[in-house]
């Protein structure tokens, strides 16, 4: 334990480095020193007892074994001490036990925004394009913004209707709702044929079906601007309106079609 103190203080780094570091090390050398001085006096003192041939063999292996239990002792109070100016110095300093650890790195989803919900967080790495991210997270932003602008418009010309709802959140997870296909189907080759299996979808599949709609029908819009036509088909899809919608009603007509060979789904 003697050797522990030390090697944590030196390990640090020059800026945290502090004071109580100081301190901690110079009570430790003290009390090393200390050690040294009264071991050295102990063994000189037991050459001196056990060279001499004036006492019998008893009272010199007597003698040898006080000695050794003295030694014990000593070694035993200053491991305490040195626990002891540890604890003290933590609890002068809390601080202290803080200064040599590696501060954690931030979550890869942090970013300036005040949108920090899963789904958008994957609907903007879904819509990313080259690697530029924050430009994706400004055309998601800027799309809620024309969505609370519209609601805003749309509330100011008929204040009487308490159904309009005025978060764009609320908007953007109610669209995704809409838009989120329950069944699919699946290409099974059987004899030589194809065959569209109709299969029931995964939570994480209907997400991202969801999301790639909205993001493909944005991109093939006529309309210019990226955040304008997403914040269209936002509301239309809120309201089980737009082209989205007809995607998914499309993809459930398919798998509705083709209920007749459910059965080769073997899995």
């Amino acid at each position: 334990m003697a050797s522990s103190l030390p090697a944590r203080l030196f390990s640090c780094s020059t800026k945290s480095f502090n004071k109580t570091h100081f301190s901690s090390l110079l009570k430790w050398i003290t009390y090393q020193r200390s050690w040294l001085c009264t071991s050295s006096l102990i063994l000189q003192k037991s050459s001196n007892l056990l060279a001499s041939n004036q006492q019998d063999p008893l009272q010199q292996s007597a003698a040898a074994a006080d000695l050794s239990e003295q030694l014990a002792q000593l070694d035993d109070s200053v491991d305490n001490q040195i626990a002891q100016t540890e604890s003290d110095s933590n609890a002068e300093n809390p601080e202290s036990q803080l200064a040599t650890r590696k501060p954690k790195a931030a979550d890869s989803q942090t970013g300036p925004t005040a949108v920090n919900d899963p789904v958008a967080h994957k609907f903007v790495n879904c819509m990313m394009y080259d690697g530029k991210k924050s430009l994706s997270r400004r055309i998601f932003n800027e799309a809620l913004e024309m969505v609370k602008k519209s609601q805003i418009e749309k509330y100011g010309s008929n204040p009487d209707d308490s159904n309009i709802v005025m978060n764009p959140m609320k908007i953007f997870h109610g669209a995704i709702d809409n838009a989120k296909p329950i069944i699919g189907v699946q290409t099974i080759k059987r004899g030589g044929k194809s065959y569209q299996v109709p299969i029931p979808l995964k939570e994480r599949r209907r997400y991202f079906l969801a999301i790639k709609w909205f993001i493909t029908i944005a991109r093939s819009g006529k309309e210019n601007g990226m955040s304008k036509k997403l914040a269209k088909e936002f509301l239309n899809a809120y309201n089980n309106e737009g082209a989205v919608v007809k995607k998914k009603i499309e993809l459930h007509k398919i798998a509705e079609s083709n209920r007749a060979y459910a059965h080769y789904r073997w899995w």
